[in-house]
């Protein structure tokens, strides 16, 4: 082959390389899809792009049959008035590839289906009877307040909640209640039974902590939302 020849075919793969480009789209809230393309059309590679973000968690990319990348997250702990990001790399013989794309797009024309939930306020626990003697208390009552900040709909399945000064974690269990209410809802759980008290030294600050499940009846999807908040009883 000719040195020209030779020329030739490295500056048309040179071409090649800065003609091709990542894009991607959202499926649904915690997926999303990317693609490479080459002059606006979709190619498959057998290299696997790397992920980073600043706030999201449990990072996942597959690729598919069809050359596209599923990328799946979970954004529970990032905070929604901030700029949250994904960014995926793909590295093509020395060529770096970089597409950012934004967690707030996840919601963008499908708003209504994201869910936006947060626990505020007090935790109140209140027992139908106190046995101050056995150190025993039953039938507790939970009373939760959820600032539901979108107004979208969704529905209570569970609530489990360590206390400092219960012996085991109250499992409420029995809600099966849907909420479609913006702004602040009051939650209302029995956990029916005994239960032991523990020796503890109640600051002025004592959190409650767990995880309440809910359902988002638009996608199916079961979402748990932490709960670290400070709490008050009926019992000593």
């Amino acid at each position: 082959m000719r040195l020209e020849q030779v020329d030739g075919l490295k500056k048309r793969y040179r071409q090649l390389y800065d003609a091709l480009s990542l894009t991607g789209e959202f499926v649904k809230h915690g997926e999303y899809h990317c693609q490479l393309l080459l002059k606006g059309m979709p190619v498959k590679v057998s290299t696997v792009p790397t992920l980073k973000s600043n706030c999201a968690s449990q990072l996942n990319v597959r690729p598919t049959a069809d050359g596209k990348f599923v990328i799946t997250y979970d954004d529970s702990d990032c905070i929604e008035d901030e700029e949250n990001f994904i960014n995926v790399q793909l590295r093509l013989d020395g060529k770096r590839l970089s597409h950012k794309f934004s967690l707030a797009e996840a919601g963008a024309g499908n708003a209504d289906q994201r869910l936006s939930l947060v626990p505020e306020g007090k935790v109140m626990l209140t027992a139908a009877m106190v046995d101050a003697a056995a150190r025993e208390v039953t039938d507790i009552t939970v009373r939760l307040t959820i600032n539901n900040r979108n107004g979208s709909k969704f529905a209570v399945k569970s609530l489990e909640l360590n206390v400092p000064d219960l012996a085991v974690p109250l499992i409420f269990d029995n809600a099966d209640a849907v909420y479609s209410t913006k702004g602040l809802i009051q939650i209302k759980m029995l956990a029916k039974g005994d239960c032991s008290l523990r020796k503890v030294k109640k600051g002025d600050f004592a959190f409650v902590n767990g995880t309440l499940t809910v359902v988002n009846p638009n996608t199916g999807a079961i979402e748990p939302i932490k709960v670290a908040l400070q709490y008050s009883t009926n019992w000593e």
